[in-house]
């Protein structure tokens, strides 16, 4: 399945916000700085409905904070 993929830049940086499907059917709202890589936080939901509700409320948060949101859409799964 695709993945939803949100990047968004601030200064010099940028931040990419993104929901995924694993093979387990548990969807993936990660967030990484492309900064630092090690720095990605995940996290793990069982209902489609509840990542997309954590995805759009750290979109809301990074662009109350300064984020400002750059590229957005679906990419498709490589599989």
């Amino acid at each position: 399945m695709g993945m939803l993929y949100w990047l968004f830049y601030r200064n010099d940086q940028a931040l990419a916000c993104e929901l995924s499907v694993n093979g387990d059917r548990e969807y993936v709202v990660q967030v990484t700085p492309l900064w630092d890589d090690e720095a990605s936080v995940t996290e793990s939901f069982s209902r489609p409905t509840d990542a997309l509700h954590r995805h759009a409320e750290l979109a809301t948060f990074l662009r109350e904070s300064g984020w400002l949101l750059g590229e957005r859409g679906l990419v498709p799964s490589a599989a």
